[in-house]
C-alpha cells in the first residue's frame, strides 16, 4: 500500500491539485466516485485542449455540457465542492471564459436555490451573442 504525497493529498483524503482520491473504487461511496469521474473528465479536457492548442496555437476552443459542479466564483452556487474547483482551474489555465451568467437550474424543493450548473467555456467569447429567454 502506498504512503499518501502530504502534496497531493489534503488532510480530509480529498484530491488536490488536480488529483483524485485514491481509495474510490466502482462499488465504493458514490460521491467518491463522482469525483473521480470528474477529475478524469477535466484531465481528458485538459489533455485534449493542450493537444489541439499546440497543432492549432489560434483555434477557438469551446466546451458545452450540464456540468453540476459548484464553485462560488463561477457558478453563483453557495459552496464551493471538488469538481467545481478542477473545472475552475481548467478554465484559467486555458483562459476560458464561461458565457452562461444565469441560473440555468431552477429549485423544485424548498430550501434549494438557483445556480448555473450548465458550461459554455469558449476562448473567443467575442463571436457570440448571448440573450437570456424566460423559463420554459
Amino acid at each position: 500500500m502506498a504512503t499518501p504525497n502530504p502534496a497531493s493529498e489534503s488532510p480530509s483524503g480529498e484530491g488536490t491539485r488536480n488529483v483524485p482520491r485514491s481509495d474510490c473504487s466502482l462499488s465504493g461511496d458514490l460521491k467518491c466516485l463522482a469525483t473521480s469521474l470528474d477529475f478524469f473528465f477535466i484531465n481528458f479536457c485538459n489533455i485534449h485542449v493542450e493537444h489541439i492548442v499546440s497543432l492549432y496555437p489560434f483555434a477557438e476552443i469551446s466546451i458545452l455540457g450540464d456540468s453540476n459542479v459548484h464553485h462560488q466564483l463561477w457558478f453563483s452556487s453557495p459552496f464551493i465542492d471538488h469538481p467545481g474547483e478542477l473545472a475552475f482551474n481548467f478554465v484559467i489555465l486555458h483562459d476560458l471564459e464561461q458565457l452562461v451568467h444565469h441560473p440555468t437550474r431552477i429549485p423544485d424543493r424548498l430550501g434549494e436555490i438557483s445556480n448555473i450548473l450548465d458550461l459554455f467555456l469558449t476562448s473567443n467569447a467575442s463571436v457570440y451573442v448571448i440573450f437570456s429567454v424566460g423559463l420554459l
